[in-house]
């Protein structure tokens, strides 16, 4: 894809999966999909577990309560933190501009009006 404007694929666990250390535990299916979504792309697709390292307890402590994994407020802060690095990560994907690493940490950085300004220069 060559559109020029800046991507990140990443895959968001849950705490339940993460305890299991199974994040990327795919079924066939699953597996063809993420193949093909790489294939085409020729992104890397970001892992939760490559930006943060939780004990068992811990990341079972995401999941609202033992059986409802939807996210708990630390939860939340975990997801908040791993995409924060994902997003200010270095662009390694083919067919990126130069600048757009610098546009998404300013991104990171600002507010939604100020991020216009510094987006087209105003």
């Amino acid at each position: 894809m060559k559109s020029g404007v800046p991507y990140v694929f990443a895959h968001i666990a849950l705490g339940k999966t993460i305890s299991e250390a199974r994040e990327f535990d795919l079924e066939n299916r699953g597996r063809k999909l993420m193949d093909s979504l790489r294939s085409i792309t020729g992104a890397e697709i970001y892992k939760t577990t490559d930006f943060v390292s939780l004990s068992r307890d811990d990341a079972l402590k995401m999941c609202s309560t033992p059986s409802d994994c939807h996210p708990s407020a630390f939860g939340h802060n975990v997801y908040a933190e791993v995409v924060s690095k994902m997003v200010l990560l270095p662009l390694t994907s083919p067919g990126k501009a130069s600048g757009a690493h610098q546009t998404r940490i300013a991104a990171a950085r600002c507010s939604r009006h100020e991020f216009r300004r510094v987006r087209h220069g105003r």
